[in-house]
């Protein structure tokens, strides 16, 4: 047995120097096949640590280069061709980047680093409904006063105006639920600019258009009604059912406005005590919520 391991670990290393691990394997078969079949059909004491010495030194045999850049396919990254290339010529070898075990980690690796430019995944599933915009008294969420007629508060769901909505992310459009109008909600800006702060008594107001504006996007100046106007602004709690307005600001600060009540009429103010000066009247703060057609 002593003999014929010795022939292998010769031809191995023979051919060490130039041989691929597919190469080396193959002779290792052959071998296998010869000698240590008919050596297990009769087995002496010193089999397993002639096995493990051989394959041992069948390992250490083979060029490191190659159990790290070949896979189950029996590729070889083109760089490795080059350094045995660069060996020969006895110049220093160029880095070979790790290849992948299989063609599915392969796959796998380089399908995570697509990514479409302008575009990120989202988190949100999309969801869709159509109902009507309660409109509730802030401090005391449970007391309804009425339901959303477009900018002003009607006390009947049968005046009320019927909407929808498809939500993929935060941000989204509430859309009059009639598709001959073609008309959705939106943030139409108010006498003093386009600007809301906290620190300031301008507000804003609510209205239908056809208008459109992406989320996050800067106020469009919609010619129709000669103001700035923002529609992909409401965002919708799923628990409670509370839907927030939003306002971007031109130089993209933003801001989430009091929706205010006064003389049955809904507005969009920075600040309350400053919006209630200004009109010289009883504001009170609302808030919307989702109710579905059916509930």
């Amino acid at each position: 047995m002593a003999v014929p391991v010795l022939n292998l670990l010769f031809l191995l290393h023979k051919g060490a120097g130039t041989a691929t691990w597919p190469v080396i394997a193959q002779r290792t078969h052959h071998v296998v096949q010869q000698i240590l079949i008919p050596a297990v059909a009769r087995p002496s004491r010193n089999v397993d640590h002639k096995l493990s010495t051989l394959f041992s030194s069948t390992l250490a045999l083979t060029p490191a280069e190659d159990l790290r850049t070949s896979d189950d396919t029996g590729h070889m990254h083109a760089g490795t061709w080059k350094n045995r290339e660069r060996r020969e010529l006895r110049t220093p070898p160029l880095q070979v980047p790790p290849s992948h075990n299989s063609f599915r980690e392969r796959f796998t690796h380089n399908r995570a680093k697509i990514v479409r430019p302008g575009l990120a995944p989202s988190t949100y599933l999309e969801q869709s409904s159509t109902g009507y915009v309660g409109v509730f008294m802030k401090n005391t969420p449970s007391v309804q006063i009425g339901w959303l007629q477009q900018h002003k508060i009607v006390p009947a769901k049968e005046g009320a105006t019927l909407y929808t909505y498809k939500r993929k992310g935060r941000l989204m459009e509430i859309r009059v639920a009639d598709q001959n109008t073609n008309l959705r909600m939106a943030v139409v800006s108010g006498f003093y600019g386009q600007r809301l702060e906290r620190n300031s008594k301008n507000f804003h107001l609510p209205r239908h258009t056809t208008a459109y504006t992406p989320a996050n996007d800067v106020p469009f100046h919609h010619h129709d009604v000669a103001q700035h106007v923002e529609t992909t602004v409401f965002s919708l709690n799923p628990t409670s059912g509370e839907i927030q307005v939003l306002w971007v600001n031109p130089d993209r600060s933003k801001i989430t406005p009091h929706v205010v009540i006064y003389n049955e009429r809904l507005y969009y103010a920075g600040n309350i005590h400053l919006f209630g000066e200004y009109v010289g009247g009883q504001v009170e703060e609302v808030i919307y919520k989702w109710i579905p057609m059916y509930n």
